[in-house]
């Protein structure tokens, strides 16, 4: 996303999904409404959020994420399981920048092969050798 050259950016679709309010003065006691409430307000969200009963069904929907995850139109690297009441939220708290509340399932990494075609080298000004490949 970033550039020298802000007109490239602004040609690029970016997209996002809202996902939760952030932080307010008088939250319902279930995030679950807040998050239909970004709906409400014409927010994009994830077709594919779930609410989940149990590390079963978590799995289940993690596997089901992760067998389509080529062809939801966006890259995604994992899913979040955040715990949905707010009172055990708040009494779990934080630890360093992360929530205790909230936990990232990745999915393996993608692998690919390429092929090198050829390789630039670049001399610099203190005589280094820079190779570049194509």
């Amino acid at each position: 996303m970033r550039q020298l050259d802000a007109t490239i950016t602004a040609k690029r679709p970016l997209r996002f999904f809202a996902y939760a309010w952030g932080e307010c003065l008088t939250c319902p006691r279930n995030p679950n409404p807040a998050w239909l409430g970004c709906c409400r307000l014409g927010f994009a969200v994830n077709p594919e959020f779930r609410v989940c009963s149990g590390a079963q069904e978590l799995l289940a929907h993690w596997q089901d994420i992760e067998a389509r995850r080529a062809l939801l139109g966006y890259d995604v690297d994992g899913m979040v399981y955040k715990v949905d009441a707010l009172d055990y939220q708040n009494r779990l708290g934080f630890v360093s920048r992360a929530p205790r509340w909230a936990i990232a399932h990745k999915f393996p990494a993608e692998q690919a092969t390429t092929v090198l075609q050829d390789i630039d080298i670049q001399v610099g000004r203190t005589g280094a050798l820079r190779r570049l490949p194509n």
